[in-house]
Formats: C-alpha cells, structure tokens, sequence
C-alpha cells in the first residue's frame, strides 16, 4: 500500500493497492457479487464482481480528477488498472484508511488498516511525498513499517513523467539585407599638393668676430681701509708745576682745595679724547 495526501498544485491524491498472493482475489460476497469491499475514510466500494488479478496493484485516485488529466502527469506499470472516487478527501492531519471486506449485507470487517499522522514517529511527508509500507506481511499500523517513497524503481511508485524538451524543427538562419556600403571611389591620378611654404633660406657666410668676454675677477678695494685724515696742530699749552689751589667756599666758611683738581683732570682727559677721535 501506499498514500499520497500532501499533494502540490497539478496533483492527484491516491492509494495504492496490492494483493500478496498468487491467486484471484474476489472482493465481494460470494452470494451477492454486489456486496463489495469498502475502502474506508474515502467510502469507496469496489465495482460488482470486482476480482484482484494474482500479485496485481491497482490505483485508486481520490477527489473525482479525471483519468484522462492523470495518466499524462503520472506512469505506472503496464496493465494497472485504475479506480476513481468523488467521495471525501484524504486529511493532511492524519486519518485512518481501512480496507473492509463484507461478511453480510451492510456489515463489514477490517482486512488491513493505518492511521497514518504527518508527525513523528510517521515519516514526514512534505508537499509533493508520499509513504509506502515497507514489508507487506508486517503489521500494517506501525509507523516503523513505514517510509517516505522517493523512488521510481518499484512496484508501488507512481511516478512523475519526466517532461521531453520539445523537438523544434531547425530555424533557417535569416537572410539579411545587403549592407549598405558606400559607393566605391574610382582610382585616378595622384593630386599634386602645392609646396610647402618653407621661408628663403639665409646664405652661408663668414662667422662674425665676436668680442671676447672679460672674465677676470674684478680687484675690489678693500672696504675697512683706514682713512689718512691730516693731524690738526693743537698749540702746547704748559701746565705750571705749582698746583693751582682754588679756594672755595661754602656757606659755612670751609675751603674746598681738591675740587679743582679734579676739574682739571677732567679737562684733560676730554681734550685727549677729542684728539683720539680727530686723528
């Protein structure tokens, strides 16, 4: 077995059935061939006088899609029959699926059943994924019998049809127009350019005698030369021998002789200092 319910955009839901054994399997009432397994949780009863064929699996396509929309989206395996049922929806929350087999006329029993979850410890199956049982004779309700079905090398995959590109035929290159050239100049006679306009060139002559450089050094006077200033002739005058003794007085009457001594030396020493400076 096997469920896909989390479908994407385009896609069918569906259960995958498989018989285990090597002999037809009627699935109806021996007396009463109208009396059909049930598929519970979709309320799908099987056609009258439905058999299962040895080892055979069938699909049986939920929600009313039409056969026709389907077979081009999925393959299956050469000779798969497919049912169709319009009633109910499998539930992405989870649900139980039981297949029932009649034992008298409106009451049924349960051959197999899952209650599959979209949590752990069920396989997660995201958008687009379904689950399959793993061992056909192990208890049909344990989630460890269960796992993703992410191959298409099985009995039990219904798979995708990979989508051919398409087969264009080869485009003919387009014929483009001429190019549009300009219109080719004939070949002629070269131009003859006029002359450059080159100026009269100066006639050779003799070199002019130019006057030589005078390189040498100019010989400057020295500039902290004494000047020779004349000796003015001072007339000698003859100091006397005798001091000169200028009395002086004060207001109280006392003599001051040494003071005109000392005017005198000052006289002197300016003289001799103006003399210095003239020569």
């Amino acid at each position: 077995m096997k469920i896909f319910w989390n479908t994407n955009t385009g896609q069918f839901e569906y259960l995958i059935i498989k018989s285990i054994v090597d002999v037809p399997v009627p699935v109806y009432l021996s007396s009463n061939n109208s009396e059909t397994w049930n598929v519970e949780s979709v309320s799908f009863r099987f056609p009258t006088s439905f058999t299962f064929n040895p080892q055979e699996v069938i699909i049986l396509l939920i929600g009313d899609p039409l056969v026709s929309s389907f077979f081009p989206v999925y393959s299956q395996k050469p000779g798969m029959r497919t049912l169709v049922t319009n009633t109910g929806r499998l539930d992405n929350a989870g649900e139980m699926i039981a297949l029932e087999k009649p034992v008298s006329a409106g009451f049924f029993i349960s051959e197999e059943r899952v209650s599959y979850k979209p949590i752990a410890p069920w396989p997660a199956a995201g958008k687009g994924q379904a689950i399959r049982r793993v061992s056909l004779t192990a208890y049909s309700n344990d989630p460890i019998n269960w796992q993703l079905s992410i191959t298409c090398n099985d009995v039990w995959q219904v798979c995708p049809v990979p989508v051919a590109p398409p087969t264009n035929p080869p485009v003919a290159p387009p014929v483009l127009p001429p190019a549009d050239n300009p219109t080719p100049v004939p070949a002629g006679p070269t131009p003859t350019l006029p002359p450059v306009d080159n100026p009269t060139p100066v006639p050779a002559g003799p070199t002019p005698a130019l006057a030589p450089v005078d390189n040498s050094t100019p010989v400057l006077p020295p500039t902290d030369s004494p000047i020779d200033l004349p000796t003015p002739s001072i007339p000698f005058v003859p100091v006397p021998s005798s001091p000169v003794t200028i009395s002086l007085k004060s207001s109280s009457g006392i003599k001051y002789p040494g003071l005109l001594f000392l005017i005198s030396s000052l006289v002197l020493f300016l003289f001799e200092r103006l003399l210095i400076i003239r020569k």
